[in-house]
Formats: C-alpha cells, sequence, structure tokens
C-alpha cells in the first residue's frame, strides 16, 4: 500500500459530509473562530470517553495521539507533552498501524471552551480540558501529500452542498497554505 493509500484509506474513515451547525466559509473564517490550530501527525490511538454537554450517558470514542510539530493558533492543553488528544480519529477496527505518515493542518475545538461557550456546567470529567475534536466531519483537516494540499474525496457534488472551504484549496502547495495560516493566527 502506498502511503497515498494509506492517507485515503485512513481519512476517508474518520470524515463525514453531514450538516453541521459549525461551518466556514473561508480559511480566515475557520481561522478565526476555532480554539486551536496545529500542524502535526496522528501517532497513535487511545480508545476513551467524552461526556455530552446535554448531560446524556458518556460516549465512546477513539481519541487520536496527535504529535504537534507547531501550533498556528491557541494554546494546546496537554497530558502528555508535544501531544493532543482529538476525538473520533480512530475506528473500532482502526490500530496504530493504519495511521498515514503524513503531516496535518488541524482546526480544533476545545471539549471545555465548547462547554463553557454555550454556558453548558463544566465536565466532571476532570480531562475534559485536554480533549479535542474537529468542529466538523470535513473541514478541520487539510493533508499535506507530496506538497500540496489534498483534502479526503466527498460525496458527488459535495462542494456545491457544502461551500467552497476548503474545497479551494485542494491542490495548493501545502507550504503556501501553511504559510496562509500562520500569518491568520497571528492577526
Amino acid at each position: 500500500m502506498t502511503e497515498r493509500e494509506r492517507s485515503d484509506r485512513y481519512w476517508e474513515s474518520v470524515t463525514d459530509f453531514d450538516v453541521y451547525s459549525l461551518t466556514y466559509g473561508s480559511l480566515p473564517d475557520i481561522t478565526r473562530n476555532v480554539h486551536l490550530i496545529v500542524l502535526g501527525t496522528v501517532t497513535s490511538l487511545q480508545d476513551g470517553e467524552i461526556k455530552p454537554f446535554e448531560g446524556k450517558r458518556p460516549r465512546q470514542t477513539r481519541f487520536g495521539v496527535v504529535r504537534i510539530d507547531e501550533v498556528l493558533r491557541g494554546t494546546p492543553q496537554v497530558k502528555l507533552a508535544g501531544t493532543i488528544l482529538v476525538a473520533d480519529l480512530g475506528l473500532v477496527t482502526t490500530t496504530d498501524e493504519d495511521l498515514p505518515n503524513d503531516g496535518v493542518i488541524l482546526f480544533l475545538m476545545n471539549y471545555a471552551q465548547m462547554r463553557s461557550d454555550a454556558g453548558f456546567a463544566p465536565s466532571s470529567d476532570p480531562d475534559d480540558g485536554y480533549y479535542y475534536a474537529r468542529p466538523n466531519g470535513y473541514q478541520g483537516v487539510l493533508r499535506n501529500l507530496d506538497g500540496l494540499v489534498d483534502l479526503v474525496d466527498g460525496p458527488p457534488d459535495w462542494e456545491v452542498h457544502f461551500g467552497p472551504y476548503p474545497a479551494q484549496l485542494d491542490g495548493d502547495p501545502f507550504d503556501a497554505v501553511l504559510d496562509r495560516v500562520r500569518a491568520l493566527g497571528r492577526a
């Protein structure tokens, strides 16, 4: 299996194109509105649970342990130096051997901050502040494959239904997009 095939298989398995309340129309829009942006790599998986905002029963998840190569915006809340935990970055059948080696820009929301922003009481889980999630299933990851931004393909005409971001970045030089995110993150 090539690295591209491994990356496609992995990211396709953890990407969905459902309708979300948090969606973004442009790179500046998502950069302004997420809590954390990192350049990193998913290095391993860790099983855990998330406590929903509404007091419902906890749900099981697979966290991706993401090695932080560079913080582009925000201050990461970390349990293990140099890594963050991102929910829903693995299926039950996904193993560490399935993880791609490609670097990605991840746009993330922090669970504890989302609770606070929405007016919910803090979670009883003391680790809640360490947990991150993509703001939706398809806009929070920009992959670097062969030096170009490579998006996970969605259903037919997905760009029409979900808007221009991030479709307009597909195929752009990754380093140029990374520099844009750096500049936007400092603004």
